[in-house]
């Protein structure tokens, strides 16, 4: 009798592989209309990254976000999909410019607001969890340290915000948490 030796792990290039349920971000961001979407979009990029000058370059994006969640906004009072959305599309703005300032800020802006902060729990948690699903499998990533950095703060932020959100967000691979 032969026996053949398992065949190797195959290297998952990122999206490949990956588990075909969508994240529960991606199923909220789904039910905000295209019309919404565009109109967020365009917001976040106007504000995400926001600056002040006359303060010395003061980031400014957490602050903003955290009073459109608060509906303190031109956009005006979001429903649950919608403040995820922006959520996730400023979280993944700040994934790329490592801001901590923004990070901090945005968390500190929502204190007393449940659903801003699981709205942004969610998002913070989402790059990670998308990760851990593609870890699962056998795959891995390559990254560079500020955008690491970046998520990890993130991450952190998440599981003081809403642990539960952050559980669902990592749902399937909560072990990775």
């Amino acid at each position: 009798v032969t026996v053949k030796p398992p065949a190797p792990v195959p290297f998952l290039y990122p999206g490949l592989g990956a588990d075909p349920r969508k994240s529960r971000v991606q199923e909220l961001s789904d039910q905000v209309s295209a019309e919404d979407k565009a109109r967020i979009d365009a917001w976040a990029a106007k504000y995400g990254n926001a600056e002040n000058a006359w303060q010395l370059w003061d980031d400014e994006g957490g602050e903003y976000l955290a009073e459109a969640l608060n509906g303190k906004s031109e956009l005006g009072v979001l429903d649950e999909a919608q403040m995820v959305y922006l959520s996730d599309q400023v979280a993944q703005m700040w994934q790329r410019a490592g801001s901590g300032e923004n990070i901090s800020e945005a968390v500190s802006g929502i204190s007393d607001n449940p659903q801003g902060r699981k709205a942004l729990a969610m998002a913070f948690a989402d790059s990670e969890a998308g990760n851990a699903q593609h870890y699962a499998k056998g795959g891995s990533t390559i990254s560079d340290p500020d955008a690491s950095k970046a998520r990890f703060e993130m991450l952190l932020q998440a599981i003081d915000l809403d642990p539960e959100a952050t559980l669902e967000a990592f749902d399937g691979v909560e072990v990775y948490l």
